[in-house]
């Protein structure tokens, strides 16, 4: 699982980065320090997962959520700040955040979080290609053009999580 950091520590980015790194079925996909830079990375590198910090310069974590969110980029997304407010727990989650995580109180949250997303997105991988090896198995190779209707009756049949 691919994962996105973006805050403006880079002490704590590079916190981040040494910890989830060494978290199996985790690789870091990028960092940025501001809004905007999230923003555009989360485009080009499309993560499985952004954590957005909410106070960045250039806009906030909040921001850049809602313009993701509005440009159809779909990682799922974790705000992790030092300013757990209800009023802003409740604007990140009507914006589109996946959670909402407590940096003073919560990092070992975001960090289970973390690890349970990761597990979900290999089974989903095994599921995936396991599927496609047996498509390709039972699917006779020397019919062209009835391997392509059984491949598509058995895909409908049998529908991918």
């Amino acid at each position: 699982m691919r994962i996105l950091i973006a805050d403006d520590s880079k002490i704590y980015r590079a916190y981040m980065i040494d910890l989830l790194s060494r978290v199996e079925g985790i690789e870091i996909a990028g960092q940025a320090e501001d809004s905007p830079s999230a923003v555009e990375a989360i485009e080009r590198l499309k993560p499985d997962v952004a954590i957005l910090d909410i106070r960045m310069p250039g806009g906030d974590g909040i921001l850049a959520l809602e313009t993701i969110k509005r440009n159809k980029v779909n990682p799922k997304t974790i705000m992790f700040t030092n300013y757990p407010y209800p009023h802003y727990r409740k604007k990140c989650m009507d914006a589109g955040a996946d959670y909402f995580f407590d940096k003073s109180t919560e990092f070992e949250k975001l960090v289970e979080t973390l690890k349970k997303l990761a597990q979900e997105a290999s089974y989903t991988k095994k599921v995936e290609t396991g599927f496609k090896i047996a498509s390709q198995e039972f699917v006779p190779n020397n019919q062209n053009g009835r391997t392509k209707q059984l491949k598509q009756t058995r895909q409908q049949k049998f529908p991918l999580l």
